[in-house]
């Protein structure tokens, strides 16, 4: 060329920044390295076109044997004299050689022919090639590491003695002579340490640590079992056909205390034949792999030691429509209760096809159960006999077929057992669990708890929702009440709408009869939905039932169609408040039962309280659609105090068709309503009360007209309406077709409205406009029978009931 070229280069840098450095981005180096420059001519005029680069890199920058190149770049376009090469293309050769030849690198540019002078130094950027390399050791050379050759030649020295050395640092190891322990310094204190039986206290050499000469990571020897086993190791095949029961208990036996065994997924099962029994404490740990016990009446897993967890494994049976009580995934009993199991877990198993229990636990303090699959069982999914502190949660139970008992999870005692022998379970949690399909009989259950928390779970097509009940004595008669139960915030739904079910909560003490000084039912109901339960055809099977309990609280509560009652307070019950709760058509398929009540105080001695509840109409279309708000019934109920309640029954308040004589009530309802009323005089049988009650009371045969009862006219609302409900009952044991009651006299003389008769029912309701003065009765029964006439005032209604 008849020019001179001449390089000027701006930066001529080797290496561009393309990223951080930190080798924990695992970022690598780029591999190829960008140049520019310019091409002018002896005048200074920058050349134009397009020319042949090589380039190689020299050690020196004179003379020498290239390190690299040189290397052909090809054809390289020049654009007012400035040109881009990219050195180290995949085309060319690696540039790692350049760079590790010499610590001084020199760059030669020959174009079209022509060899440039002089050489351009290259200088790092800071990012160098090699960088990802050398961050591997840290920044401390290489030859700073203590390699393998320098661990043999130079044995670990353990100081010994009676006493531990001075100034000890955290990971300092001391022999002590006088025990014999080797000791590690932790955290401020010497912690000791197991010692192998070949351990040179005073020479830790080579022969310690490997099984043979060799040097590689496979031949060091482990001082003890590995703190793991895989079941397969130990001849465990998972094909459903051999017989894995060996294999596993030789697994289990292999862990060390506090170790896993291991059961990968098999292609099939792992075939059992006898229990799994685990004796010290470690964890069995599966990925949803099954175990299927194939011997009938058989457990799948024993549990005989503490801090024993079981994780992930899907534990069957062969069978689960007869019962086999032998037959449970998972057993845990304590040899008594004055020494039990401590601290078990079973998370994320699944429990299928048992001819009786998922979970059985016995003599257990400390146990946690959680977000486990049960499915098709015969008597229940989780059975807890005198355990405590323990939590249940998050579980999901389905098909237990059980006749007639049957449970989801069950929390109890041997009930023939003293208290010493066999205590109440105690201090547990049982929430956020799911229990489906117990046709016969209970989701969650309790005998003679303490403590116990039922907090949001879930019961759908049961018989009974939640039991609250008392245990047995060992004359096998009610003796031990649950004490302190929290139930909250559950929802219970038992599926049918035909009244063929039973309690939604049952809460009752250990009396069982009235009068009876055994131990009350204690703690509160709180916040939960019963949907559908009770029996059309009994007046004691209702939405709930409450019996022989001290200081309970129901409130808040949301009852929808129940039957016949929803709220069902039974006898013996102090200090009961039943606040703030809704009912929804409580209804009576039976008219023979009489009644369908959104609360009824029944039978004697209790003390209740009934204030800020709403007694509604819903959308249930069947006999008996919330006739009664509140009814009472019995001779001796001790304190029944109305607030401010809302209803929308045909009666707001009603009394029983039994005796009312004995009754005291507290509170006052409507507006205006005189209180206290008069007490009439009438056969001796009428009472006036706080609530203006009146109740009239004779006996007419057939044929026969009653005798005038002079009311004085003092009954009325706002002295214009009286609200009149007339009831009646036979004393006779049949009733014939034609009997019926005329009102034959009135406040005006009639009209003379006739009614047929049923047996303990409502059967009618006047409302006689101003004030009432009399009233007289004939019986036009052509049988003969006896009746009794009973007279309430009542609100309607339309009426809110104003408490004082």
């Amino acid at each position: 060329m008849d020019i001179h070229k001449r390089f000027s280069g701006w930066c001529c840098s080797v290496l561009v920044l393309i990223g951080m450095t930190d080798a924990t981005l695992g970022i690598a180096a780029p591999i190829t390295v960008p140049y520019v420059g310019e091409l002018r001519a002896p005048n200074g005029v920058v050349f134009q076109g397009a020319v042949d680069v090589s380039a190689a890199i020299y050690p020196a920058a004179t003379e020498g044997v290239a390190l690299w190149g040189p290397i052909s770049v090809g054809t390289v376009g020049v654009d007012k004299g400035r040109f881009e090469l990219v050195l180290g293309t995949p085309d060319h050769p690696p540039l790692d050689d350049a760079w590790l030849g010499s610590d001084d690198l020199w760059l030669e540019l020959t174009i079209d022919g022509e060899t440039l002078a002089p050489r351009q130094a290259i200088h790092s950027v800071p990012f160098a090639r090699l960088a990802a390399d050398s961050g591997k050791l840290g920044g401390v050379l290489a030859e700073d590491y203590v390699t393998v050759p320098q661990l043999l030649a130079h044995p670990v020295k353990v100081p010994t003695g009676a006493t531990p050395p001075a100034n000890p640092q955290d990971g300092g190891i001391w022999y002590d002579t006088t025990s014999g322990q080797l000791a590690v310094y932790l955290a401020g204190n010497w912690v000791p340490v197991s010692v192998t039986d070949d351990l040179n206290v005073n020479n830790i050499t080579t022969t310690n640590l490997v099984a043979t000469g060799n040097t590689t990571v496979a031949d060091l020897a482990i001082a003890g079992p590995l703190p793991f086993a895989d079941v397969r190791a130990y001849g465990a095949k998972g094909d459903g056909i051999t017989d894995d029961t060996a294999a596993i208990v030789a697994a289990i036996a292999a862990v060390p205390d506090f170790g896993t065994v291991l059961f990968p997924a098999p292609a099939s099962f792992y075939k059992i034949t006898a229990p799994l029994v685990v004796n010290h404490p470690v964890t069995l740990k599966g990925d949803k792999a099954t175990l299927r016990q194939v011997t009938p009446n058989k457990q799948v897993i024993r549990v005989t030691a503490n801090q024993v967890h079981v994780h992930g494994l899907a534990l069957e049976g062969i069978q689960f429509a007869t019962g086999a009580a032998l037959e449970r995934g998972i057993e845990v009993i304590g040899t008594n209760a004055a020494s039990p199991i401590r601290d078990v877990s079973v998370t994320d198993c699944s429990f299928g096809n048992l001819g009786f229990y998922g979970i059985y636990l016995e003599f257990v303090d400390g146990f946690f159960i959680e977000n486990n699959n049960m499915e098709n069982l015969y008597y229940a999914g989780i059975m807890v006999l005198s355990g405590k502190n323990g939590r249940i949660v998050s579980n999901r139970i389905k098909n237990v077929v059980a006749a007639p008992n049957a449970y989801g999870i069950a929390l109890t005692r041997t009930e023939l057992d003293s208290l010493v022998d066999a205590p109440p379970t105690t201090d547990v949690v049982i929430a956020n669990n799911v229990v489906t399909d117990i046709p016969n009989w209970e989701a969650y259950d309790t005998h003679g708890g303490r403590r116990l928390v039922f907090a949001n779970n879930v019961a759908r097509n049961v018989k009974m929702g939640i039991q609250i009940g008392a245990s047995d004595d060992s004359t096998n008669n009610p003796a031990f009440a649950p004490l302190d139960i929290t139930v909250v915030g559950n929802v219970l739904d038992s599926g049918k709408i035909d009244g063929s079910t039973s309690y939604g909560i049952a809460f009752t003490g250990a009396a069982g009869t009235l009068g009876n000084s055994k131990e009350k039912a204690t703690g509160t109901i709180t916040s939960n939905v019963i949907r559908n339960f009770g029996s059309s055809t009994s007046n004691l099977s209702t939405a709930m039932y409450l019996r022989d309990t001290d200081g309970v609280s129901v409130v808040g509560n949301t009852i929808v169609e129940p039957a016949t009652i929803g709220i069902n307070v039974y006898h013996d019950n102090t200090a009961l408040n039943i606040i703030g709760n809704t009912i929804i058509d409580p209804w009576s398929e039976t008219p023979s039962n009489g009644f369908a009540p959104a609360v009824a105080l029944r039978a004697e001695y209790n003390q209740v309280r009934v204030d800020g509840n709403s007694f509604l109409k819903g959308l249930k279309l069947a006999p008996s659609v919330l006739v009664e708000g509140v009814r009472v019934d019995g001779t001796a109920n001790q304190s029944l105090s109305l607030g401010q309640n809302h209803s929308e029954a045909l009666y707001a308040y009603i009394g029983s068709t039994n005796h009312l004589a004995p009754t005291v009530f507290r509170g006052k309802v409507g507006i205006n309503q005189p209180s206290p009323q008069t007490a009439l005089d009438v056969e001796g049988a009428v009472r006036a009360d706080l609530f203006g009650r009146v109740v009239v009371s004779q006996t007419l045969a057939a044929g026969a007209t009653s005798t005038t009862y002079n009311l004085n006219g003092q009954w009325s609302v706002n002295g214009n309406v009286y609200l009149l409900a007339i009831l009646f009952s036979s004393d006779s044991t049949t009733v014939g077709s034609d009997n019926s009651f005329m009102l034959v006299a009135g406040a005006h003389g009639g009209p003379y409205n006739s009614f047929t008769v049923l047996a303990q029912r409502l059967s009618a309701t006047y409302e006689i406009q101003g004030g009432l003065s009399s009233l007289v009765f004939k019986n036009n029964s052509g049988s003969g029978g006896r009746y009794t006439i009973k007279i309430l005032p009542l609100i309607s209604h339309s009426t809110s009931l104003v408490g004082q």
